[in-house]
């Protein structure tokens, strides 16, 4: 069995999961949700990578300010 290591967006730790299927017989661009052990919550996460598909995510919107 493989291991990935990705980092938890809430709490920033490190968290290691085993991948039953290795990695690189998965598409490069395939995000699997995996139940994060640091905060409880669901990430995808690219098998391949190790990257969350929130990093993939292009420049927000900038916030309304109220004058």
């Amino acid at each position: 069995m493989e291991t990935l290591v990705f980092r938890c967006s809430q709490t920033g730790s490190n968290v290691q999961i085993g991948l039953a299927v290795p990695a690189f017989a998965e598409p490069a661009d395939a995000y699997e949700a995996v139940a994060c052990l640091a905060c409880g919550r669901m990430h995808l996460v690219n098998k391949r990578t190790g990257k969350m598909l929130s990093d993939r995510e292009g420049p927000r919107c900038p916030t309304l300010q109220k004058s």
